[in-house]
């Protein structure tokens, strides 16, 4: 319903006759002690941005019209209400603080506004430091080692560009240096800071947080924040791991091939380094030089011959032949003969021994021989080859060359010069 002209001439005199504003609590006053509600009149016809009677309806009926002031956050006035080490900013730029020891120097940062004008006043500046701000950022200290003493209050006053939040990233040191504990006491009773890892390296890195409260976690080495293995692995399967797969096919079985070329070997320790030194026994006609022959004390006589022998004889020394056989002469079809120590063979058919190297006949001998002399070998047409014995296998190896001693116990000298009688070189007169 509307209000006559009539009704809101007398509300309004009663309003203004009897009642009195009150500036410190946000209630609806009403009409007349109560007896018009805030309801009433609003249902009357007058707006919330209106006047009753030249009064702003803001005045009469705030509750009503929702235009009750903000209280002022947690309502801190004074450091001392504070708990122990915190700051708090108040909304006109006083930062207050409660502190357990003397305050040698502080830093933080303002939040929520676009920068910090100036920064003066409050103990800082009783106690002689110098305090700047630069951006959203404070900094004081004192270049005399002065502090602000223990105990609660105004720590500085800021002039601020915009409406703060908070304080940030507190730095407060005593007053030799050392790191103060500090937080900024919010509205809730608790700090604005948030403590949690702050090391973006780590495993566990907190985006949110303010503060480091040593929790951050690190992988080991080599492996990333799940476990998993950055590296290549071993044989073993350890990730970075060192251990191989030896030269016998073994997982850090540790066997290496040694300098001589043999896995697990033990190297040059030998007369001649990876060798003994070197056998003089002849065992096998491929041993000897080309064109030679030479006899074993077992009476196999050996050959090296690069022709086809048609037929050969020779005699042997020290010892006689009862008998021959065998060998490549015998694999070709030679008639084989011997008589006292020498020994023929030939073939009736033309057959010949095939150039090349191995065992030309067996002998049965009668004692041990010293070698062959008057050698006559002959090629597939009956012409002479150029044949000789191989005295090699005769002194003992003296060096890793294959060098025996000669007769002169010189280590391969070549014994009594021709045309001399001894070692020392005399000659017969």
């Amino acid at each position: 319903m509307r209000l006559s002209n009539y009704k809101i001439f007398i509300l309004s005199f009663f309003i203004l006759c009897n009642f009195s504003l009150s500036q410190d609590e946000c209630v609806d006053i009403g009409g007349f002690g109560g007896a018009l509600s805030c309801e009433f009149i609003l249902d009357g016809g007058v707006p919330c941005d209106g006047t009753f009677s030249g009064v702003p309806m803001t005045e009469i009926c705030p509750v009503s019209c929702d235009a009750c002031p903000e209280e002022d956050g947690s309502g801190i006035t004074d450091g001392c209400e504070l708990p122990d080490n915190t700051f708090y900013l108040t909304s006109d730029g006083s930062v207050l603080y409660n502190s357990t020891d003397a305050i040698g120097g502080f830093q933080f940062s303002v939040d929520g506004v676009n920068s910090v004008v100036s920064a003066s006043g409050g103990d800082a500046t009783d106690s002689g430091f110098t305090v700047s701000a630069g951006n959203t950022n404070v900094l004081a200290f004192s270049f005399s080692g002065s502090t602000i003493a223990a105990g609660c209050g105004t720590l500085v006053n800021l002039e601020l560009d915009g409406t703060s939040t908070g304080l940030s990233g507190i730095i407060v040191s005593d007053s030799i240096g050392g790191s103060l504990d500090f937080t900024y006491y919010d509205e809730s009773g608790g700090s604005s800071d948030v403590a949690g890892c702050i090391d973006e390296e780590a495993c566990n890195y907190d985006s949110e947080a303010t503060i480091d409260d040593n929790s951050c976690e690190y992988a080991n080495i080599n492996f990333d924040c799940d476990g998993n293995c950055l590296i290549d692995e071993d044989c073993l399967g350890e990730c970075g791991g060192d251990a191989e797969i030896d030269c016998n096919g073994v997982c850090d079985g540790g066997a290496e091939i040694d300098e001589c070329g043999v896995c697990g070997g033990d190297g040059a320790i030998y007369e001649c380094g990876c060798e003994d030194l070197p056998s003089n026994d002849i065992t096998d006609g491929c041993d000897l030089p080309d064109n030679t022959l030479y006899i074993t004390s077992d009476g196999s006589v050996l050959y090296n011959s690069t022709n086809a022998i048609g037929g050969f004889q020779f005699a042997v020394d020290g010892t006689t032949a009862s008998s021959g056989s065998g060998g490549d002469a015998g694999s070709a079809g030679f008639t084989i003969s011997t008589g006292g120590s020498t020994v023929l063979a030939f073939s009736f058919t033309g057959a010949t021994v095939p150039a090349g190297c191995g065992t030309l006949v067996n002998l049965s001998l009668d004692g041990e021989p010293t070698g062959l002399s008057t050698i006559i070998i002959s090629d597939a047409v009956g012409g002479g080859l150029d044949f000789s014995n191989y005295e090699g296998g005769d002194g003992e190896v003296c060096d890793c060359d294959g060098n025996t001693i000669d007769e002169c116990g010189v280590c391969g000298g070549d014994g009594i010069a021709d045309g001399t009688c001894d070692c020392d070189g005399n000659v017969d007169l």
